[in-house]
């Protein structure tokens, strides 16, 4: 419309993914009472099983579940772009987005986590019968008198997103431009229902076996799909909220001395705010004379194999019905330690010279610059004082000079060098930055925050030969980053009573004691670390190849890296790789397209890695090497529609979660497919 313009777009999406599985809360070390093992066990496991203390405790997997999730995830996305150009010299514009996203979720699990369980020191009623070693872990256990537990939970969160941001571009003179920008986001997440029904069955014989298998094989002396076998224990609510807003504020301006030498500086000014709470209330009703009936059913989703399950709906309106638990909760339900309010303010400014020229004979192009920036943070929240939680608040600031330097030489109109050089840094995440602890009974786990974590810097390196023809493209890289300060877990092994924390948290949950071990992690600026390594890609379209083959194509990288970072467990200083790297990785992905319709089949290898400090007496936490096979295809009626199938996860991978060298859970989530129509107007 003239010196106007206008575009819309609508997306929406709905998913539903299945992932079955076995999985364990976590293995830890744990003492048996000596009349909690039978004389049926083998002497040497008895004697180590009772009087073994500290590291020469044998490691036990706890609650081993047969599990399984359904998730049912919308996504709404709406974009609108206004373009206004009143002038030659002078154009404005304006962006608006918003998106929902929602996922209702139903999660069912049987697991050895009664009120005599198997999921951590055993000194109950139950009795160990017979039992297997390797190692120092305790790979095949034989109960008698262990309660089961089933655990049927429904949780619903969404999370909304808005962002508006204006632009305008002005020419001031024929050499010097500025941009300005003004931009606002928000993103607020409720999960205004996470409840959950466990259900008992009292007294069994079970038995886990880890040998030859690839997860916990469990045995019951019983049938688990018998309704009459269990009855209500306990109905738990939760509610959780996070808001996170950011302000930008931003002018960048372009000065061209010729046509082949530039200066770009600017000023940027950003204020970010996050606030959220966790709310959290529970009923025991073993043993309680005004427990209504559980209404049970069988589990209504693929799993490995079925039981009896409370109907969580059903059961929960009876609970409701006897007002001792509400689903409504207010903040007298704030779980302590999870209120938090983090607010941090940055004003950076920048300058950067670019010239496209040559050296000697070669054209020789590149960038010489740096950034400067000042941060100022406040942190508020629950913390821990010894005696109890009390509201506290930190403030810090911080500033740093960043240069970088990326220059490119042309050997050939086909070759070309690449090396580029910067400083960088990474901010803690927002839940390292919280005031506030948490504290996991079920997992005998508290997890602090630490509001005076420091930024790490990274300095980095790369350094790529390349080529580019008609039809194909080659790059070899080699990259190199170190890091100081990096961000890492430290963690203890403690006896609850001596963590600082109230011993209140514990009254609810009877395998718990004060002398029960927790674990306590804490994210802290550790040592230097580094990564290195070096990636090869290409591209290739075969139209060298006779009809119909011409329209064959392939792409593909490969990845090789290593590095280094130190955790701190139990006192102990130990290297490790860095978190989410692994060594290899490759991807490869063969395609046949023409202008009417098109396949492409992909695979995606990854090699282990680890995703940071292990729970309990375990050093690292990790997953195991996957491979994906995934197939696309597209076929265009016409100039305007478009049809689109996606099938992923053709092998049915499976993803093995482990701790240390003993696997956390063991799931799959089956293939997924996705028929799509796509209209342009």
């Amino acid at each position: 419309w003239g010196n106007f313009g206008a575009l819309v777009s609508v997306a929406y999406s709905e998913v539903d993914t299945i992932e079955e599985g076995y999985h364990v809360w976590s293995w830890r070390q744990a003492n048996f009472g000596a009349d909690n093992v039978a004389a049926s066990v083998d002497p040497a496991i008895a004697e180590r099983l009772i009087n073994a203390t500290g590291s020469d405790r044998l490691f036990i997997s706890r609650a081993n579940n047969i599990a399984s999730w359904a998730n049912t995830r919308e996504r709404t996305g709406i974009t609108a772009a206004f373009q206004w150009q009143p002038s030659d010299r002078m154009s404005f514009d304006l962006d608006v987005l918003y998106g929902n996203l929602s996922n209702d979720r139903i999660e069912n699990q049987i697991s050895t986590a009664g009120t005599n369980a198997f999921t951590g020191d055993v000194t109950a009623k139950q009795l160990l019968v017979d039992a297997a070693v390797d190692g120092n872990d305790l790979v095949f256990a034989a109960f008698e008198n262990i309660d089961l537990r089933t655990e049927s939970k429904v949780s619903y969160g969404e999370t909304t997103f808005h962002q508006v941001t204006l632009t305008g571009q002005f020419d001031i003179t024929e050499q010097l431009t500025a941009n300005v920008l003004v931009g606002n986001s928000q993103s607020d997440f409720a999960q205004p229902i996470h409840d959950k029904v466990f259900s008992e069955a009292e007294a069994h014989d079970f038995s886990e076996d880890w040998r030859n298998a690839d997860f916990g094989q469990n045995t019951y002396d019983f049938d688990i799909t018998d309704v009459n076998e269990w009855s209500l224990m306990r109905t738990d609510v939760r509610e959780d909220e996070m808001t996170n807003e950011y302000d930008t504020y931003q002018i960048d301006f372009s000065y061209a001395f010729n046509y082949t030498h530039s200066l770009n500086f600017g000023f940027q000014s950003k204020s970010y705010e996050s606030s959220g709470f966790e709310r959290r209330n529970r009923v025991d009703w073993k043993n309680n004379p005004d427990a209504p009936k559980a209404v049970f059913q069988l589990t209504d989703i693929p799993i490995l194999r079925p039981y009896a399950i409370a109907n969580n709906q059903a059961t929960f309106d009876r609970v409701v019905a006897t007002g001792l638990i509400s689903r409504e909760l207010d903040a007298s339900f704030n779980r302590p330690g999870t209120v938090y309010q983090i607010e941090e303010d940055t004003f950076a400014a920048y300058v950067q010279y670019a010239w496209d020229s040559e050296m000697g004979d070669l054209p020789f192009r590149g960038n010489l610059g740096g950034r400067w920036y000042d941060t100022e943070q406040t942190s508020s929240g629950e913390v821990n004082t010894g005696t109890g939680f009390e509201q506290a608040t930190f403030n810090r600031s911080y500033s740093d000079f960043l240069p970088s330097v990326n220059l490119v030489v042309d050997l050939s109109d086909s070759w070309l060098v690449r090396a580029g050089a910067n400083r960088n840094i990474s901010r803690p995440s927002l839940n390292q930055l919280r005031a506030a602890g948490q504290v996991g009974v079920a997992d005998q786990r508290i997890d602090a925050g630490n509001p005076n974590l420091e930024r790490f810097i990274a300095d980095s390196f790369e350094m790529s030969l390349e080529y580019y023809g008609e039809s194909s493209s080659v790059a070899l890289a080699y990259f190199y980053k170190d890091m100081d300060s990096f961000i890492v877990q430290r963690s203890q092994t403690l006896p609850y009573n001596q963590t600082g924390y109230p011993v209140e948290f514990l009254a609810f949950d009877p395998r718990v004691n004060e002398q029960s071990e927790f674990t306590v992690s804490q994210p802290i600026n550790g040592d230097s670390a580094n990564v290195s390594g070096i990636e090869f890609a290409f591209q290739m379209d075969f139209t060298f190849l006779p009809k119909p083959f011409n329209n064959l194509g392939m792409l593909g990288n490969v990845t090789i890296a290593d590095g280094d970072t130190t955790l701190f467990n139990e006192d102990e200083r130990i290297t490790v790789t860095p978190p989410g790297l692994s060594e290899l990785s490759h991807n490869i992905t063969v395609y046949y397209e023409t202008d009417i319709w098109g396949t492409r089949i992909s695979s995606s290898y990854r090699d282990d890695f680890i995703t940071g400090e292990g729970s309990e007496q375990n050093i690292v936490a990790g997953y195991s090497e996957t491979t994906f096979v995934d197939f696309k295809a597209f076929y265009n009626l016409n100039d305007v529609t478009k049809i689109t199938f996606e099938a992923t996860n053709l092998t049915d991978e499976r993803i093995r979660q482990f701790l240390d060298h003993r696997t956390q859970s063991y799931t799959q989530s089956g293939r997924n497919f996705a028929l799509g129509v796509s209209y342009q107007f």
